[in-house]
């Protein structure tokens, strides 16, 4: 009977866990929205860009209460990726930067192939 118990009870939590649901977050902006990163459940960044404009503006907004609030930052990045709250790294026009302490300090690595780097993955 303590061998059905438990295998129901990781039932019923697994069931419960994989029921997870989308929630719709206002980003209050109009521009394209094409990259969610989220380094937790609080923490977390949208890459996207005004096409609208000319040239064109990348977009950078930031939360740090899993979406209900969103800050705009400048400049923004094509690609970004963070590995905790501290260690993360970005694209630029040519360049890739680093940061170990949640971009308060930013490492630059200019690549010298006079061209854009779109996307990486770590």
């Amino acid at each position: 009977m303590q061998k059905i118990t438990i295998i129901l009870t990781v039932l019923i939590a697994m069931t419960i866990k994989t029921n997870a649901q989308w929630v719709t977050l206002n980003s209050a902006t109009n521009d394209t929205l094409f990259d969610v990163f989220f380094i937790d459940a609080n923490n977390g960044f949208v890459l996207g860009a005004n096409f609208k404009s000319t040239p064109v503006v990348n977009t950078l907004l930031e939360t740090t209460n899993g979406g209900a609030n969103w800050t705009s930052s400048s400049p923004a990045p094509l690609s970004m990726v963070f590995t905790d709250l501290n260690n993360g790294y970005w694209t630029g026009l040519d360049t890739i930067y680093k940061t170990t302490d949640g971009g308060t300090t930013v490492t630059a690595y200019p690549l010298g192939l006079g061209s854009t780097v779109i996307g990486f993955n770590i």
